[in-house]
């Protein structure tokens, strides 16, 4: 019969045999396996085998690191204030770009530009004398004065306005060759050549709207100025006069004059005006640059005035003028031929 054998070893004995101890289990163990299995015990909840203290959690059994690498600082970039260029000045390439901007100049863009009115390279900016380069924007008839960084206009004498545009004094109807003459900047030309203003035609009568004498004829620029020297005053029983038309109004006084726009195409018209038996009346034709073309005045009280107008197209007007003794109404007509 075959025996086995069971040989009891000290646990420490056994350690070293695992681990490769080829000096063989040490004498002091001696067969106490409590004091053994207690020394045992002690080892590896703390202390390495020559009785040093050890970190269980810091070093594995095959001596390698280990736990969480990010609770060492010094692994951690972000903790670092060198390793973020915004938290060091040095690396902010904006960082006093305009500081040597001159006191007349703007950072735009990092850079240094001279204000308005100067001029230079940012860093140094002179004052432009506007004056002198005749880039100021002063009236022919104003004077300039420059100032730091700016300058300024004064109209010469006998011009009045801002500076920027300056105006003479002559009123309306007064003689003129030049626009700058007349107070509102327009001198009508040939064949009237005084000073005039700006009118519109939609409007029967704005001439006399706006308290100046003379019919609102166009002019260049599809614009319209009243010319002439023609007193119509400002007349409710004005109007605007189309083909076929045919207005009924009312002489209110002695010397009441009404002015009609004609609105014609072009072609031949009869323009005429018939007023009571006891009333005499004058119908006068103006052409498009308030020229009288006739003036119509022959048949006495209760006479049909009037008389047929080649008409070219454009701007035409009739004035329907008591010259009678008494007062009354009236019909004037545009009656195509």
């Amino acid at each position: 019969m075959k025996h086995t054998l069971f040989i009891t070893l000290p646990l420490a004995s056994v350690l070293a045999i695992a681990c490769g101890d080829s000096e063989g289990p040490s004498s002091s163990s001696g067969t106490d396996g409590d004091t053994s299995a207690e020394s045992a015990g002690e080892s590896t909840e703390g202390e390495s085998s020559d009785g040093e203290t050890t970190d269980p959690a810091a070093t594995s059994g095959d001596g390698t690191t280990t736990g969480d690498p990010t609770e060492d600082p010094t692994t951690d970039p972000t903790e670092d204030p060198t390793t973020d260029p915004t938290e060091d000045p040095t690396t902010d390439p904006t960082e006093g770009a305009c500081d040597a901007c001159d006191a007349n100049a703007s950072c735009v863009n990092d850079a240094c530009v001279c204000d308005e009115g100067y001029d230079g390279d940012g860093l140094s900016c002179a004052d432009i004398n506007e004056c002198n380069t005749n880039t100021d924007a002063c009236d022919a008839n104003a004077s300039c004065s420059n100032t730091d960084g700016s300058y300024e206009c004064s109209c010469d004498e006998g011009f009045e306005g801002d500076g920027f545009t300056c105006n003479g004094t002559l009123g309306y109807g007064e003689p003129c060759t030049l626009g700058n003459e007349c107070a509102s900047g327009l001198c009508i030309g040939e064949p009237y050549e005084h000073c005039s203003d700006y009118c519109e035609q939609a409007i029967a009568n704005h001439c006399g709207a706006l308290d100046l004498a003379g019919l609102c004829v166009p002019i260049e620029n599809d614009q319209f100025a009243c010319v002439g020297d023609l007193e119509f005053g400002n007349d409710p029983d004005d109007g605007i006069l189309s083909a076929g038309d045919s207005l009924q109004r009312s002489l209110g006084n002695l010397t009441d004059a009404d002015l009609f726009h004609l609105n014609l195409p072009a072609g031949n018209f009869a323009i005429w005006a018939q007023p009571d038996l006891d009333d005499d009346i004058q119908v006068e034709i103006y052409n498009g640059i308030g020229e009288a073309i006739g003036i119509l005045n022959n048949e006495g009280d209760g006479g049909i005035e009037g008389a047929n107008l080649n008409h070219g197209g454009g701007v035409a007007f009739a004035v329907v003028r008591n010259v009678g003794q008494t007062t009354g109404p009236y019909t004037i007509h545009a009656d195509p031929n």
